[in-house]
């Protein structure tokens, strides 16, 4: 009995419940510093100036592949309505203008291939590098002056039309063209994400 009445008078629900509401709080403080230590290492993103209404009309093209514009201007709409740090509008309504280019595309053979049924002599690339060159910049509208403006290279490899193959060979123009524009369509997002992250950091 005298052991049992030891425990009940040690038993206090008030400083249970202190410790309860301190370890409670512990947490939620710890959390909170957490949360801001993360917002902390992100770094801010707009666009320069701090404009908030933008315009995206279709890329120039200035090269002889047709409609490779159109995913580069899609790829900037996606990076923008993701990153929802601007509305895009109509160019009557907007602060800024994203004016993109295509300047160039080079296809640049690599390797070579000799022999294997080839003709005497004969030689072939085994594969073929793209390289694109693009300018990004953004015209303020109210001046028409240039408030940021960049280039950017970027480059990838597809195998070339082999003549020995039955799939992939020179009479197959469709593969050729197709892994060319599927090539285009990737770098185009890789590039247009380079170009925006570098547009709206810092600023």
């Amino acid at each position: 009995m005298k052991n049992s009445t030891n425990i009940k008078d040690t038993f206090n629900p008030y400083k249970l419940n202190q410790i309860v509401l301190f370890i409670f709080n512990f947490v939620i403080l710890t959390l909170v510093m957490a949360g801001c230590a993360y917002h902390r290492g992100l770094p801010k993103r707009a666009l320069p100036g701090g404009f908030t209404k933008i315009a995206i009309p279709i890329f120039s093209n200035l090269t002889q592949e047709p409609t490779i514009e159109v995913p580069f201007t899609q790829a900037l709409i996606a990076e923008l309505e993701k990153s929802k740090i601007a509305q895009l509008t109509d160019p009557r309504f907007a602060e800024v203008i994203a004016l993109g280019k295509i300047k160039s595309v080079e296809y640049l053979p690599s390797g070579r291939r000799e022999g294997g049924g080839l003709p005497l002599g004969a030689v072939l690339a085994s594969e073929y590098r793209i390289v694109l060159t693009m300018e990004l910049s953004l015209k303020k509208v109210s001046d028409q002056t240039i408030v940021w403006s960049s280039v950017f290279q970027g480059e990838r490899t597809y195998i070339a039309p082999q003549v020995t193959q039955p799939v992939v060979n020179t009479v197959n123009a469709n593969y050729n063209h197709s892994a060319r524009r599927l090539n285009i369509e990737t770098l185009s997002k890789q590039m247009v994400a380079e170009a925006y992250s570098q547009m709206t950091e810092g600023f």
